[in-house]
């Protein structure tokens, strides 16, 4: 089997490897100059993923899945797509995650979480800092999300946490999304 792997500017590509012919299946995510593969397996064929912003994919994937009121959604396993999943749930924006591996390669599958009238609980979510602009907070510049009703997530020097954590620790950091 020949694989391969397909670079455009600011598209993410799928390409789905057979045996002679490639399907190119793109998905929003921004691409750089580093380059980060994964390869999955989706029914049975073998697939690369190249993406450069995983959070960025993580949190379109949870965005897209609460659109179609999926239960659960499959996310690409870094340590900062962990980190992030634990704050989702300790702050009760998701059921659940779960960590597993699948013939050598590490995804996170997070249960979503709906309020009895089947709304999602996460009403928005937007990657603030991304790889081509930084965006950073001081201890006194961290910022509120609607007056403290919703949470920022920071990558501080002692680990990800949210901007209320963060602002008691007295630390600052950068900050990657907000969600409320």
């Amino acid at each position: 089997m020949m694989s391969s792997i397909l670079k455009v500017t600011s598209v993410c590509l799928l390409a789905i490897a057979t045996a002679s012919a490639f399907t190119p299946v793109t998905n929003k995510c921004n691409v750089m100059p580093q380059i980060r593969q994964t390869t999955a397996l989706d029914m049975g064929k073998k697939i690369s993923v190249v993406c450069n912003d995983s959070i960025a994919d993580m949190l379109t994937r949870i965005r897209n899945a609460q659109l179609v009121h999926h239960q659960v959604v499959r996310i690409p396993a870094t340590k900062m797509n962990v980190a992030i999943a634990q704050i989702l749930k300790d702050e009760g924006y998701v059921e659940d995650f779960e960590a597993f591996e699948e013939q050598n390669i590490k995804f996170i599958l997070a249960t979503l979480k709906y309020t009895d009238d089947k709304k999602p609980v996460i009403k928005k979510i937007q990657r603030i800092s991304k790889p081509g602009l930084k965006v950073y907070a001081g201890a006194n510049d961290l910022p509120k999300v609607l007056d403290d009703l919703g949470i920022a997530i920071i990558s501080t020097s002692q680990g990800v946490m949210t901007n209320l954590k963060a602002r008691e620790l007295n630390i600052g950091g950068e900050i990657l999304a907000e969600l409320w």
